[in-house]
Order: C-alpha cells, then structure tokens, then sequence
C-alpha cells in the first residue's frame, strides 16, 4: 500500500473515533422524592466545576469527553430545621403504627434523625422538637443526594459514556422532611375550617393575668404548630399553664424575645375526635410592664419563625393541612351596665332555642345584639323600659361560640353563648 495512503487512513481514523475526539453532555434536574424541583443545590461531576441547579432543578455539563466515567453529585445547604414540621412527625407515626401506610426509602431515611438505620419512636420526639427548632445538632448534614433507584447514596455514577446523557433525576433528601406539603393540600370536602381566637385584653402595669388559647371547628385534628408572638416591651411570658393535647411541646429559647413557638400531637385514636367550639387548647400567663387597653397590636401568630399548621386526619391515615384563621375578639367578660339588674340566657348552651331575660333598675334606652366569633354582627334588638325577655331561636345557625352585647349609655356588658 502506498505509504501516503496508509497514513492518510490511520490519521482520518484517529480524527473519527469518537474515544478520542467527541464530546458530550450530561444533564438532568434535582429533584425531591415527590418530583419537586430543588433550586440552588451545587451538583458536581467528574473533572467538571460545581453548576448550581434552576429554578426548576436543572443543571447541564457540556463539552465532556467521550468514552469516560461521571459522577455526578450534589451538595446543598439551608437551615437545619427548614422543612420540618408538625405534619412531619405526623407521617412519621403514620409510618411506625398505621398497617399498609405507603411510604419510599427516601422518606425512610430523611425521617432517621438518630442514625442507627431504622425509625422509630426517638426519630418521632426528635422531629416534634425539631419543628419547634429545638435540638439542630441532631440533624447533622441536613442534606442527601441519591440515584433514581435509591440505591447510591451520595449521587449517580455514569459508566462509559459515549452519547450525550439527559433527564437524569439527582434525588434530594431533607433530614426530618419526610412529608413534603405539597403532597398534602387540599384537604377533602367538609374538610373542618379551624379557628384560633383569644379574648381582647385590658391591663395595668405589674399585672398577671392570663390569655387562653381557644378553638373552634376542631375536628380530627392530628396535630398543630404555630408561633404565638407578642411586644417584649408589654408583655412578659411567665407560664404555660395548661394544654389539651397530651404531647405538647414549645421552645423555651425564644421566649424572652417575645416567641412562644408551640407544637401539639395527638398520641391516641382520632376516630371521632372532636374538642366543643370554645375548648380552650392552651393558656398563657403574662405580666404587663406597662398600661394597655386591648391586645390587638400586642400580641399575634406570626409566620417568620416557624410555618403555621393544622393536620388534619381522616380514618385510613391520610393527613392534609388545613386553612385555619386567628383572631383577637371582643372579650367576652363583664364591663358593669351601671344600672344592670339581671342579665340571663338559659339554656347555655344551647341546641335549638334560648331564652333571654335583662332588667335594669329604672328605665333605660339599649341595644342588645347577637354576634358570631369574627365579631360580625348577626341581628339585634331595642330595649326601651326596665325589662326585656325573650325567646330566641338559633336552630339555622351553625355550631359555634357566639357573643350577646348589650349596649347602654351606662356601660357595655357582653355574655358567650355556646350553639351545640
């Protein structure tokens, strides 16, 4: 063979073979075990600099040589409690106690708090407190990256690559996030709407008094968390002085700023669980450091230090979260009519029917009106003489707390009335 030609041919091959001259890409999203998409995550391969995943989880490496091995990994840091709540725990219990209750490998070890490689029990009080941000050193390295199979732990690894490589799915796994909320709105029709509410608040300076908690509409709850928050300058904590529910955890940490982060589950059966609209879920004795005429301003559930939440349970196990609702209303205690002689409801509470019965000790021009739990008003009535007495149905009105305001020029007295 000519020389020429036999050089010209081992040179066109060298330049064709795709071991020595291609090259190609590597690509793919992190994701959550749910399919989510993980912004922000450092993914790395092989002899590549680090890229950081989108918005919705991508990450692309170009220009890499054919023929080799990848692998690719993932790195990620946020706060060790982010993620982490009460429905967490929820699921955990559901995942140690409730037969046939689905969950994945990843959940599994997310939900591992304690690192001995099984869940249990210790994993369930570890992530309560976690989601009221107690205990962050267990949670250690608070992200971990596998395969799509589960199988690798720590990232994917790509063997021989000779073509370019797409829709790889890097998994990312949050220690103690082992229900993703996404997964868990929206609730099922009837659903129940709860709502927090305390009543309004007057004080002077060096007073104790103490604020409770209530709720209505509180059916199969499983659990809840929320961060009360009040004016550290107003208000001082002094005690938790009770709670219904039977687990109840808070962050004492918190409290000297002005947080009081508070997290309730439900060890028993839910079957049937409902609390009477009124029941007061927890109370809180404070003292004032100075004068003030409501709690509005001063006292709030705020959001900027842990997500609020009410886990709703239904009987095969599933949890959803709820649209719940707090409110500061009118209080409900005594403010003296001067002339008030008698002021009764009976039968309080009440099914479908209630009697009234005011009487002054002279004459008097009044106004008594029935309200609803937000405060709105629902009808009303003029009083004009010394008595008043009458019957009063509320067999359309729904189950609830309500609140009779009788209104004079000497004073304003409010009574609950409890609808069954």
């Amino acid at each position: 063979m000519n020389k020429n030609l036999y050089v010209l041919i081992l040179l066109c091959g060298f330049i064709l073979n795709p071991a020595f001259s291609q090259t190609i890409s590597i690509s793919g999203k992190v994701v959550r075990h749910n399919g989510d998409p993980v912004e922000g995550a450092l993914v790395s391969c092989t002899n590549t600099s680090p890229v950081a995943s989108a918005l919705d989880g991508s990450f692309t490496f170009n220009d890499l040589p054919a023929g080799e091995n990848y692998f690719i990994s993932g790195m990620h840091q946020t706060d060790v409690f982010d993620g982490i709540t009460i429905l967490d725990a929820l699921f955990g219990r559901n995942m140690i106690i409730v037969p046939g209750f689905e969950f994945n490998e990843y959940q599994l070890f997310a939900g591992d708090l304690n690192n001995n490689f099984f869940f249990t029990t210790i994993d369930l009080v570890l992530m309560t407190r976690a989601a009221v941000k107690i205990d962050a050193g267990i949670l250690g390295n608070n992200w971990y990256f596998f395969d799509q199979g589960g199988i690798q732990q720590g990232g994917i690894f790509l063997e021989d690559v000779s073509s370019d490589v797409s829709d790889l799915e890097l998994i990312a796994t949050k220690s103690g996030d082992v229900a993703i909320d996404s997964d868990h709105i929206p609730p099922p029709p009837g659903a129940p709407q709860p709502f927090y509410y305390l009543e309004d608040y007057n004080a002077s300076l060096d007073d104790e008094f103490t604020i409770e908690i209530k709720v209505n509409d509180f059916k199969n709850i499983a659990g809840f968390q929320h961060a009360l928050s009040w004016d550290p300058a107003v208000l001082e904590f002094v005690e938790l002085e009770g709670a219904v529910f039977s687990s109840t955890w808070i962050n004492e940490d918190l409290l000297g700023e002005g947080y009081f982060p508070i997290a309730g589950v439900r060890i028993d059966s839910l079957s049937n669980f409902e609390l009477p609209d009124g029941t007061v879920l927890y109370s809180i004795k404070f003292k004032a450091w100075q004068d003030f005429s409501s709690l509005v301003g001063i006292v709030e559930i705020t959001e900027s230090i842990m997500p609020r939440q009410t886990v709703y349970r239904i009987e095969n196990g599933d949890l959803f979260l709820l649209d719940d609702s707090f409110e500061i209303v009118e209080s409900t205690s005594s403010k003296s009519v001067s002339n008030l002689e008698k002021f009764e409801i009976a039968p309080n509470p009440v099914l479908n029917e209630f009697f009234i019965r005011i009487s002054f000790e002279q004459f008097e021009n009044a106004s008594l009106s029935l309200h609803d739990f937000s405060g709105k008003m629902i009808t009303n009535w003029n009083l004009d003489g010394n008595n008043f007495e009458q019957s009063i149905s509320v067999y359309e009105l729904p189950k609830g707390t309500y609140a009779l305001k009788l209104v004079s020029t000497n004073g304003i007295t409010t009574k609950k009335l409890i609808k069954f």
